[in-house]
Order: structure tokens, then sequence, then C-alpha cells
């Protein structure tokens, strides 16, 4: 199993408010199309989507991930996005957690470009207790 790579096919970003006393970001991740490229790739389009509430503003990331693995697996993830339009536990883990991974990155990017907070906790300094 191996994630070949991930092509953005669309990046947006809107700041809607000025002055919020306090904002929340929800980050979800959607796998929306599931195609069979070759005997041994598929390709997964998905939507990550940061949303800032109080209706603040917005982050969305539509893309294309590229999933290769053994002929047999493949068959099996086609057949079973073709019926239930999911995708097997270890195979959308490991898709999910990739995806999430490199946009986030494109989303902070976004987000100091509007001034927006970044969407996920940043690590922090801590005074050591003695």
């Amino acid at each position: 199993m191996a994630i070949h790579t991930v092509y953005f096919r669309r990046l947006l970003c809107e700041r809607k408010g000025t002055n919020a006393k306090s904002i929340s970001a929800k980050t979800n991740v959607k796998l929306m199309e599931l195609e069979k490229e070759s005997n041994n790739t598929v390709k997964v389009k998905f939507i990550y989507q940061t949303q800032y509430e109080p209706d603040f503003g917005l982050i969305e990331i539509a893309g294309d991930l590229y999933y290769s693995s053994e002929k047999e697996e493949i068959k099996n993830l086609v057949e079973k996005w073709d019926k239930d339009k999911k995708i097997e536990n270890e195979a959308s883990l490991k898709m999910l957690n990739y995806i999430f991974s490199k946009c986030s990155v494109e989303a902070a990017i976004l987000a100091k470009e509007t001034n927006l907070p970044v969407p996920f906790n940043l690590p922090k300094f801590r005074k050591k207790e003695e």
C-alpha cells in the first residue's frame, strides 16, 4: 500500500467576519469519489474543509489522492466503493491521515494570508515545573 501524491484542484479561503470575541474552527475531511486509474492505482477525490464559527470564515481544499496497492486490494476497494461509497478501514485511515497532514499545512498558509486563526493547535513551550 502506498500513497503516491496529492494534487490540489481548488484552494478557497474566505474571511467573512472582522471582529469576534470567540472563534472556533471545525475541520472535516470527506472522501467524495473513488476512480480506478489502473489495475494497481485508484484516484480518490476529497474535500478538506475548516469552518470558523460564528460564520467568521472558511478554508476549503479540494484535491485528488493517488493510492496504489496490489491488484486484488484495488479491486476490493473499487467494489466496496461502488456498493457502499465506503473505503475499508485500514486504507481509509491511511488516506485520511495523509490528506489531513498535507492539507493542514496548506490551510495554515491560507489562514495566515487572510488573518484567520490557524485551524489547529500549535505546540507551545511551557515553563518547567520545579
